[in-house]
């Protein structure tokens, strides 16, 4: 994922945290729309997109549309 905004203009360069990917479904999905809803809920855009980049690690090992529920979970 590369971010590019007012705190990093010239882009910063977050790194894939896949381990096995097996399905890209849904992931930019689950990018979009975590990084919206934490912008939305205040986040600064670096963490926002750390954490749509870590999720859609999680999501790319699973087959299929992937659920982040056990990921939320172990966060909040």
């Amino acid at each position: 994922m590369f971010l590019l905004d007012a705190e990093h203009p010239r882009g910063c360069r977050i790194p894939a945290r896949a381990k096995d990917v097996f399905d890209v479904t849904g992931a930019g999905d689950t990018v979009g729309a975590l990084y919206g809803a934490l912008l939305a809920s205040g986040a600064a855009a670096f963490d926002a997109a750390w954490a749509a980049n870590a999720a859609a690690g999680v999501v790319v090992g699973k087959f299929g549309a992937g659920v982040l529920v056990d990921f939320m979970e172990s966060k909040v």
